[in-house]
């Protein structure tokens, strides 16, 4: 049993993560939200594979996200910041064609498709544990003191916390038992050499993925419309 969950853990995940979300949301949007998260996790992936590390695919998290497993630990701080990134990089590639799409067919379920995919990578985006954003300022800024990521940590699960009180969503509960964790581990990058160049590059790189994302929703129509296009 142990080995065929093992196996075959990619497509149960996804088969149980799409009934329970189609369940809540609906299996259109469901079903956009699952091809976002396989198109996500697969673009972190293959910049682990491309940086020369193994990778064991991922799983499907419902409500959250997914999980992919690349045996990265051996990687530089400034190659884990790039895989961090490549998700979010690769989302905008179907935020802008499907934005373009959108504008030339005159059709409102690209715009739809666009909107939701630039929400939740907008969202993966944020500096907080548990999420893209947060791994990415991780690596770039735990190189300079260590008590500046461990800060950065207890920040991210007060913040995580705060937000869980404002909206109630059940999804947090896992992001924050997640941020409590990762305070309990050392900084794997202290003592690491700072490169200014690289990280400028790097800090240039992810705001400039935040502000195209930022862009294509506010030329998008509103969410109105995705729920009217796929109810």
């Amino acid at each position: 049993m142990r080995q065929f969950i093992s196996k075959y853990k990619k497509p149960l995940s996804i088969i149980i993560s799409f009934l329970i979300m189609a369940s809540v949301l609906g299996w259109k949007i469901s079903l956009i939200m699952i091809g976002i998260v396989s198109w996500h996790e697969s673009g972190h992936l293959y910049a682990s594979r491309k940086l020369g590390y193994r990778t064991d695919g991922f799983i499907m998290l419902p409500f959250i996200g997914g999980m992919s497993f690349s045996d990265i630990s051996a990687a530089t701080v400034y190659e884990k910041s790039i895989v961090y990134l490549a998700g979010p990089i690769s989302g905008l590639v179907i935020s802008i064609a499907t934005f373009v799409l959108g504008v030339v067919l005159h059709n409102n379920y690209m715009f739809a498709v666009c909107l939701i995919n630039s929400i939740m990578n907008m969202f993966n985006l944020i500096p907080l544990g548990g999420l893209d954003g947060g791994g990415f300022i991780q690596c770039i800024f735990s190189t300079i003191h260590p008590k500046i990521n461990q800060w950065f940590k207890i920040f991210s699960c007060v913040a995580l916390s705060t937000l869980f009180l404002i909206i109630h969503a059940p999804a947090l509960l896992l992001m924050i038992g997640f941020s409590i964790l990762d305070c309990g581990t050392k900084n794997p990058y202290y003592g690491y050499q700072f490169d200014f160049n690289k990280t400028m590059k790097h800090i240039t790189a992810y705001f400039s993925i935040m502000t195209i994302y930022v862009i294509i929703i506010h030329y998008c129509p509103g969410l109105d419309l995705v729920f009217n296009v796929l109810k």
